[in-house]
């Protein structure tokens, strides 16, 4: 059922990278809530897809939030609507820093949304330990958190 992409955020050339954001877009509210804050706005506002450019270009670093709009644009490499701007504004405030997730953070965030569709879809417990290459210890544990 979970194929390959869950090993990394693929190419943005390649199939199993577009498989990742239509399987990201299929399960929306799930793997946003599974992402830090900074990530899930941007993804809930802007989609999977600016997320996964976004982070390329400056994920894992610390970013000062410009009230700027074209200035936060040129930092994050991506456009942006001015309520994203205005979320971002007030999720950093009063500071107006932010750590910015690495591709690692978004993707552990959203591997384990997966495991958590997995198992509300009752998929076989052997597939799931084999899939995502959790043990049985890890898995109990996501069960008693569904």
């Amino acid at each position: 059922m979970f194929p390959e992409y869950f090993k990394g955020i693929p190419s943005e050339a390649s199939a199993d990278y577009r498989e990742l954001v239509a399987f990201c877009n299929a399960h929306h509210t799930t793997v946003l809530a599974a992402l830090p804050w900074i990530a899930a706005e941007i993804a809930g506002r802007e989609g999977f897809d600016t997320l996964f450019r976004m982070q390329r270009r400056t994920g894992g670093r610390r970013l000062y939030v410009p009230q700027n709009k074209d200035k936060l644009q040129t930092r994050l490499g991506v456009d942006l609507a001015h309520s994203t701007l205005e979320a971002l504004l007030k999720g950093s405030a009063p500071t107006y820093v932010v750590d910015l997730p690495s591709s690692w953070g978004i993707f552990t965030a959203i591997r384990r949304a997966a495991i958590q569709i997995a198992i509300k879809h009752h998929i076989d417990k052997d597939d799931i330990l084999k899939d995502f290459g959790i043990t049985q210890k890890a898995l109990r544990a996501f069960q008693q958190k569904s």
